[in-house]
């Protein structure tokens, strides 16, 4: 239960990153691969996947490849500041 809690937070702020680089247009940019003019579904995913991962980095302090417990509540924190931000 508490590793879903965990990831879920992650998705959330990882979706949230990516809906927030959108709406200045810096993902989608990103997102055209292979640069030209549209998006595919894959390349938009790519885009997300790559925010994914770097959020994970950013809360996996001892780069250990795993969030322990401290890292866990280090993510939930986050995306409670970042819900609070939201409305």
């Amino acid at each position: 239960m508490f590793n879903r809690f965990a990831i879920a937070a992650l998705l959330l702020l990882s979706s949230s990153v990516a809906l927030a680089q959108a709406r200045d247009g810096a993902m989608l940019e990103n997102a055209d691969a292979d640069h030209d003019g549209k998006i595919t579904k894959q390349e938009f995913l790519d885009a997300r996947a790559e925010q994914g991962a770097k959020l994970f980095d950013r809360f996996d302090a001892n780069h250990d490849g795993a969030l322990d417990a401290s890292e866990q509540a280090g993510a939930r924190n986050a995306a409670e500041r970042l819900r609070g931000r939201r409305r």
